[in-house]
């Protein structure tokens, strides 16, 4: 390969003249399939800056990466070229390393990448010489300049083993780099802590995260010991609480939250934190060697870790990043629960709150300028789960509902007492002097601990008082963040009960006034408190009356901002209110659908996704409350046709499964299936060719719908519907390489059209191809519920035409194996009624055929199948009695009332893990011994047109006709079976006038599926 072509066209890919740009990328493209182009890439990595510049240097090693990412785990690519030879690769692993530590921090990130690839395949059995290649670095005399990127390529040799558990058998080699590398890292570490420059703390950063990796599991054995772990510990204690050269700090705030002093405090406290989570709880006693050394971590580290972490925070927290102060309180609350860390915080837990978390919970310069400058970055932040991990705000406040939940005893009176000081201070102070960031805080830790206040007594029967001198007024208050905090501290208390119930009322008002406020937040939060208020019966009939109103009001909010919690709230409106919606639904369905369809296309927005999942549920919602009401139908499917087209493409992968659900509700509730959705039918075949065969199960609805309530247009001439459910099946009957759950769907697809298709001729031409399919995967099924689901392809099939099916199965030569397999199961693995009724109806099916016609095998067990079919029914019977009478026992049970008790400070508190790992051993004690059990049961209402069969008086009708059809025969028979059968037999024969009426009642009330 022509190396200055490759330097040229690298040097060209960001160029702003077309031509260039479009030439270099046509020989990239090509350069990648050709046989040396990562080694040559390599070779330009290696060039000096002079030589070549840093643009096209980082050129080189971004698609040096991704052809690492790309290639490495393959020996061939689809065309069968291996593009990186052994002789490659062994020279790539042999000089990565030292290429890596005299790389640039940007051409580093790119190899770091290619190290963990390298390393995740070939450590340590194919790349022995990397960690020697390390250690050459650390002790050579030019360390100082080699040891910042050997600690680099360390950091992502570990980084391979944090996600790998003890179980996955990989973690052995983790303790070997510990053994060879840890004393040089202590070393390193202790001199360095001492350092105040930049590079020092960078450092630092990367061997903190290098212990993360390492212990993420566990104490390596080396580090099993608390003599040996001291000196650590003292270390990273030092680092935290080292004052940091704040003269050296950015001024800007975004780069002080990434100013490695900062970062290393961080990752310092992370991994302190891990480790004391692990050790003080029983739920990560890995082995017993952990159960010993435990409660020894404890003992030694507990207190001085404790007492550190909350020393930083009251010397540093105003100058720490909101990041670093996160993880401080983090720790501090895992002290919570234990009592010995407790009671060491217990005594300054008054000054804390009051001194650190309560600053931290008010409204900071920072809010209000986001507030102001940009309001949809405020909401951002205010909503996305991602916050919670970097957000100090939302950690104090999970600290105060954490302490008062399990300490309230000590600390909730004092706090309360210092909160209401706060609001009574704003009430009385003139205008100039009040403070509305402290009255934020204020109200936003009441409203966090609002399910604990409502619970006590003595500050229950004071709330309504609370709010309507503290709350309410501040719905005209001139600060925007106090009401939009006005609206959601009444969300939080809005099942209080009002003394005065006119101050309630006027307050719902103010907020339904409060969806149509100037500022954006505002509007958001009202319209998320009409959600809490609407469950109220007081507010129920008013929320009624405008209705209209507000579902334009939320509307008109949701075209300002896409935000899945105000979805989820316009969802609980519709269901709440379903009898009103139909005169709005074609209207909400298709506003809705618009603003699917808007935010799935931003493919750059992370919460997308989940607002978009929210408008198609809430699009669902809207089609349930009309599910009586068909004639609305075929207008909803214009508005939502757009949608529907549009979204069963690739790109819309992750909404497959909901787009593929709205189809279901329209195919199934409409009056008849419209020709716009049999146009989507070619679609769903397609997608699942191409890249839906994983959704299966939910494709398999919707097509249920168009065979069982379109039977005519499926089957229709010139149609190929058939021949796609076909080839469907096909696929996934010969495709070894999917799981048996996947097979198992194709063979209820199947079971779908021998039921609503009998009599069909294009039908029966596919009848013995698709019981050799099913048949194929008998003798390799090692699992029940799939071997159940292919015996009932044969059933299904025998149903559909016994002589049909008889022919296939005899002329592949498989009925012994069939009916063998079938009697050996049926009575211990068929565990769902309607196996058993499959199985009846497809047994009884065989009477419908001349005896002279069946096969021996058949003749040779015609007892065997009717004594059987006969206990089958039996089994059935009383397998639904049992059903009925469960269900009647369910509907009378009782919700047990939640018994409240404090936690004692001499106490432990059951933390979540341990609460966890009961509810582990609980679900232990009745695990199944095989997978199947879990989905063997009757656990969802199966619909078809086997509904209207029943499985006794198919089996009397049967033998009667065949009694009748060839007496002599069936008189031989009966003579044959025992007294015990001939009796079942009168038996089913005398209830079956009772069995008839039942029937028939049970069938006028299911749902016609009809054209």
């Amino acid at each position: 390969m022509d190396i200055h072509q490759l330097i040229w066209s690298l040097s060209r890919i960001s160029s702003s003249i077309n031509e260039e740009r479009i030439t270099a990328e046509k020989y990239l493209k090509w350069a990648e399939s050709v046989p040396g182009f990562s080694l040559t890439l390599f070779q330009v990595l290696t060039k000096s800056d002079e030589e070549i510049p840093a643009h096209t240097k980082h050129a080189a090693s971004v698609i040096f990466k991704q052809t690492i990412v790309r290639e490495w785990d393959e020996t061939g690519g689809d065309d069968h070229v291996i593009r990186i030879t052994p002789q490659e690769r062994k020279y790539i692993k042999e000089n990565i390393a030292l290429l890596t530590v005299k790389s640039s921090v940007l051409q580093r990130d790119q190899l770091g990448v290619c190290i963990r690839k390298i390393g995740d395949r070939d450590y340590p059995e194919e790349w022995p010489e990397i960690l020697p290649q390390i250690m050459s670095f650390i002790t050579s005399e030019q360390r100082d300049l080699l040891i910042p990127g050997a600690l680099y390529i360390l950091r992502n040799l570990c980084k391979i083993y944090h996600y790998r558990t003890p179980e996955s058998g990989r973690r052995d080699s983790i303790n070997q780099i510990v053994d060879a590398t840890f004393q040089f890292l202590f070393v390193i570490f202790t001199n360095l802590v001492n350092l105040n420059t930049t590079s020092a703390a960078e450092m630092l950063v990367l061997i903190c995260k290098i212990f993360v990796s390492v212990t993420q599991h566990g104490l390596p054995p080396k580090l099993m010991d608390t003599n040996a772990l001291v000196p650590w510990m003292t270390a990273f204690l030092t680092l935290l609480m080292k004052q940091v050269p704040l003269e050296q700090q950015p001024t800007d705030p975004e780069l002080i939250a990434k100013w490695p002093w900062w970062k290393a405090k961080k990752w310092v406290g992370k991994l302190l934190t891990e480790l004391f989570n692990r050790y003080s709880s029983k739920f990560f006693e890995e082995d017993e060697k952990s159960t010993v050394f435990g409660p020894q971590f404890m003992a030694v580290f507990s207190s001085q870790l404790t007492l550190n972490f909350l020393n930083l925070l009251v010397r540093d927290y105003k100058i720490m990043p909101d990041h670093t102060n996160h993880v401080c309180i983090n720790f501090l609350n895992a002290t919570i629960r234990i009592s010995s860390t407790y009671k060491l915080l217990q005594p300054h837990l008054n000054s804390f709150l009051t001194e650190i978390i309560f600053p931290l919970l008010c409204f900071s310069a920072a809010d209000e300028e986001c507030w102001r400058e940009d309001p949809h970055e405020f909401l951002r932040k205010e909503f996305e789960l991602i916050e919670d991990y970097n957000n100090a705000k939302r950690t104090a406040t999970s600290f105060i509902v954490d302490l008062f939940n399990v300490r309230a005893k000590a600390n909730l009176n004092p706090f309360m007492a210092f909160l209401i000081g706060v609001l009574n201070r704003y009430l009385s102070a003139p205008p100039h002097e009040k403070s509305p960031q402290q009255k934020d805080g204020a109200l936003l830790a009441i409203g966090s601990i609002a399910n604990k206040l409502m619970r006590l007594s003595e500050y229950k029967k004071s709330l309504d008082d609370m709010l309507a001198v503290h709350v309410f007024p501040e719905f005209q208050s001139p600060h925007g963040y106090l009401r939009a905090k006005a609206c959601w501290v009444f969300s939080q208390f809005s099942v209080v009960e009002f003394k005065n119930p006119g101050i309630f009322n006027s307050s719902v008002e103010m907020v339904l006034r409060l969806m149509r406020d100037s500022e954006l937040p505002v509007r958001v939060q009202a319209a998320l408190t009409v959600r809490c208020l609407m469950l109220l019966d007081t507010v129920e009939e008013k929320i009624e009356k405008i209705l209209p109103q507000i579902l334009e009001e939320f509307f008109n909010i949701m075209n300002e901002i896409d935000n899945d919690d105000l979805v989820a709230a316009l969802e609980m409106i519709i269901d709440k209110y379903q009898e009103h919606i139909p005169p709005f639904a074609v209207n909400l369905c298709d506003r809705l659908a618009q603003a699917f369809l808007r935010v799935a296309a931003d493919e750059d927005d992370d919460t997308s996704s989940l607002t978009a999942l929210e408008y198609i549920k809430t699009i669902h919602t809207v089609l349930l409350s009309i599910s009586k009401m068909p004639h609305i139908f075929p207008q909803i499917e214009v508005v939502l046709y757009p949608m529907l087209i549009q979204t069963l493409k690739s790109e819309y992968l992750d909404y497959f499964e909901e787009i593929v659900r709205t189809m279901t509700f329209i195919t199934y509730y409409a009056p008849t299936i419209s020709p716009s959705m049999w146009t989507l039918f070619p679609m769903i075949y397609d997608a699942f060719n191409e890249y839906a065969t994983d959704f299966m199960s939910n494709i398999l609805v919707v097509l249920d719908n168009y065979i069982s309530r379109g039977t005519e247009q499926f089957l229709a001439p010139g149609t190929n519907y058939l021949e796609m459910v076909f080839n469907m099946y096909k696929k996934l009957m010969e495709d070894d390489q999917l799981s048996s759950v996947d097979a198992g769907e194709a063979c209820k697809l199947i079971e779908v059209v021998f039921h609503h298709c009998r009599g069909s001729p294009r039908v029966d031409v596919l009848v013995q191809p698709l019981i050799e399919l099913a048949v194929r995967r008998i003798p390799s099924s090692d699992k029940k519920v799939f071997t159940v689901l292919l015996l009932e392809v044969v059933a299904n099939a025998l149903y559909y035409n016994p002589v049909l099916a008889l022919n296939a199965l005899e002329q592949t030569g498989s009925t012994p194996l069939v009916f063998t397999t079938w009697f050996n199961r049926v009575f211990t693995d068929f565990k769902r009624c309607h196996d058993m009724k499959v199985s009846i109806l497809g047994l009884s099916s065989i009477y419908l055929v001349p005896f002279e016609s069946l096969p021996p095998t058949i003749k040779g067990g015609f007892s065997q199948i009717f004594s059987g079919i006969m206990k089958l029914i039996v089994k059935v019977s009383q397998q639904r009695a049992e059903e009925e009478k469960k269900k009647e026992a369910e509907s009378e049970e009782e919700e047990e009332e939640e018994n409240l008790e404090e936690i004692g400070d001499e106490e432990d508190v059951k933390d979540e893990e341990e609460t966890l790992q009961s509810l582990v051993d609980k679900v232990r004690e009745f695990e199944p011994t095989d997978f199947d059990e879990l989905v063997d049961d009757e656990d969802e209402e199966y619909s078809s047109s086997i509904d209207l069969v029943h499985e006794h008086l198919f089996f009397i009708e049967a033998f009667q006709a065949a009694a009748q059809r060839e007496a002599a025969v069936y008189q031989q028979l009966l003579g044959s079976v025992s007294d015990e059968d001939k009796g079942l037999f009168h038996v089913l024969l005398d209830q079956a006038p009772h069995v008839r009426a039942k029937h028939e009642v049970n069938v006028a009330k299911l749902k016609p599926h009809t054209d």
